[in-house]
């Protein structure tokens, strides 16, 4: 069941009902439609209210559909928009929660809309490399005005109902209602069932006063400060339409952009991150509703650098952190800690013994945690009386934290530093059989190739240069301290292209290889560590994606050029056998 469809004192309610956001896919549309049939042709029924059960009214389209036949199928959102503005009776958005996208495209296209405080409304799909595409570059500016409205549309960005209440002048919302939501829209209902004509967003104006001025400002600043993405300057063009062009006309330039955005690498890299975050949450042998523990006190041993980021990150989530030394007085202040994260740079010889009296100190059922690489979690684990209880945590960057699972680690572990991870605002992706990382092979199989273009003779300046205008947030020598000249054969002219492949490519073969060995579960687990841990440009969607673009056939071939360098080390570039039965396959990595 799709929603719930009830009568209230000739008030038609129509509530979705599909969780957790009531996206907007094929068989919620025909709930809509096939409920406003109905209401319509009720003679009792004097008004419609239009809601959303759970979190929110509505998040919006549902992006899994995307390219396939269900997202166009009848009825799609603007059929479903047109029969609600088109209808003769009053419709009456009651909004909370979230309403996002095509959500809030449904919203406007009904006669009045009421709203909860609180309510985050975003049309963010330029944040997928697209535009809305259900009339909201057309809508929102005739409800909210051109400035207000062409903001949210080019950043995406959420922002709350209260707020836009409070902008002079504004239409999007007749009323903040405090208190029962659902009684307050019925009861806004009555009150307009016989006013008439109803309001219709289409034949409103939206206007500026110097509209030529100010659409050439925005594409300025846009060009200036986000020149990789097409998608927020084909939304300036849309909402200018929305004030220089008849409605009509505004509607087929976005439905004209949002076709031609569909298909750009980019918007297929940003989507690949939107679904592969989301993947990285979910591990396939840890139900959903598999308990947490609490985690309210945490102890972090160890006094570098690591130990004071982690302890950062924990505090700035409201949890409470002390940090101790290694030593007696550690094992002392860990008696009452939820987690105990080992971050002490020591030898792995060294950590054990660490592990040991931390294992003897924390109090049953606390989770020891390490928190620097390791080769072997494991061989931590088994130092203990608790391997169920280890696990390795490692803060990379200021968006990742990579979850590495020993043989024993429990389910009920790993389902709660994943919740925690969610709790510090970080992507948490998995990787498994307890020895080194995603993240550290990796960058292992970063680093050795940008070493081998420094030895060759290309400079770290070179190679830094290159790769950050690939995108990447600092090259491999960024932060390192001058390098002395290293060449032992005459230095080689590298193109930006060449020293870039050998980068990227480096990484998406050891990606493919950590697939075959069952690091990695998924090439987006892979492609999430280099984007949120290690400053890889989202709009290449990672690695992974950025291999997929340009064909596995391709990649192999110029991985065999440079095995054919005298000067490279031709086994780092052998392919890995992933990418041999893809290829025969007719298969893509992600």
């Amino acid at each position: 069941m799709n929603g719930r469809y009830d009568t209230r004192d000739g008030i038609a309610v129509v509530c979705m009902d599909t969780p957790p956001v009531n996206s907007l896919g094929l068989a919620n549309r025909r709930f809509i439609a096939d409920a406003m049939e109905r209401a319509l042709g009720d003679a009792a029924v004097r008004a419609v209210v239009l809601t959303g059960a759970g979190r929110g009214f509505s998040g919006g389209a549902d992006i899994r559909e995307f390219g396939a036949p269900e997202a166009m199928a009848e009825p799609h959102l603007l059929n479903l928009i047109d029969l609600i503005e088109g209808a003769d009776k009053p419709v009456v958005a009651a909004i909370h929660g979230v309403v996002m996208g095509g959500g809030l495209e449904l919203a406007m296209g009904c006669h009045y809309r009421v709203v909860a405080p609180g309510t985050l409304v975003a049309l963010p799909e330029v944040k997928l490399g697209l535009l809305p595409g259900g009339s909201g570059t057309q809508r929102l500016p005739r409800l909210l005005g051109v400035e207000r409205a062409l903001n949210m549309i080019v950043t995406g960005d959420p922002v709350k109902s209260e707020v836009l209440c409070a902008v002079p002048g504004q239409k999007l919302f007749d009323r903040l209602v405090e208190g029962d939501l659902l009684a307050a829209a019925c009861a806004f209902a009555h009150d307009v069932a016989g006013v008439r004509p109803l309001p219709r967003v289409r034949a409103m104006q939206a206007s500026h006063p110097n509209a030529a001025a100010y659409f050439q400002f925005a594409r300025n600043t846009i060009r200036a400060r986000a020149p990789q993405y097409p998608a927020p300057l084909r939304n300036v063009d849309c909402v200018e339409k929305a004030v220089t062009a008849r409605y009509e006309d505004g509607l087929a330039e976005e439905r004209a952009g949002f076709m031609a955005l569909l298909d750009t690498p980019e918007s297929k890299a940003l989507r690949h991150a939107f679904f592969g975050e989301r993947a990285a949450a979910h591990i396939a042998d840890v139900p959903a509703d598999t308990p947490r523990r609490p985690i309210e006190r945490v102890a972090v041993v160890g006094a570098g650098a690591v130990a004071q980021d982690i302890a950062t990150s924990l505090r700035n989530a409201g949890v409470q952190v002390t940090v101790f030394e290694a030593g007696p007085l550690a094992g002392e202040g860990v008696r009452g800690a939820d987690l105990v994260v080992d971050a002490v740079p020591e030898d792995l010889a060294a950590r054990e013994s660490v592990i040991r009296l931390l294992d003897e100190m924390a109090r049953p059922g606390a989770i020891l945690a390490s928190g620097t690489g390791t080769p072997d979690l494991n061989r931590l684990a088994a130092s203990t009386r608790r391997p169920q209880d280890v696990v390795g945590l490692q803060f990379q960057g200021a968006g990742l934290i990579e979850v590495v699972r020993g043989a024993q680690t429990a389910p009920d572990v790993l389902a709660t530093v994943m919740a925690l991870a969610r709790r510090l605002g970080r992507t948490a992706v998995v990787s498994y059989g307890g020895g080194a990382s995603i993240g550290s092979r990796l960058s292992q199989a970063y680093a050795r190739q940008a070493g081998r273009m420094l030895a060759e003779g290309t400079t770290p300046r070179q190679i830094d240069r290159a790769i950050e205008r690939f995108g990447v947030a600092r090259g491999p020598f960024r932060d390192a301290a001058p390098q002395p000249a290293v060449a032992k054969v005459p230095p080689r002219q590298l193109t930006d292209d060449e020293i870039v492949h050998r980068l990227v490519y480096a990484l998406a073969n050891e990606g493919a290889r950590l697939l075959d060995e069952g690091v990695a579960a998924r090439a987006s687990d892979i492609d999430m560590v280099f984007l949120a841990g290690h400053g890889f440009p989202r709009w290449r969607g990672g690695p992974m994606c950025y291999a997929d673009t340009r064909g596995i056939f391709e990649m192999m071939q110029t991985m065999r050029r440079f095995a054919a360098n005298p000067h490279d080390d031709a086994a780092f570039w052998q392919p890995a056998p992933r990418l041999v039965r893809l290829l025969e396959q007719g298969k893509t990595l992600t």
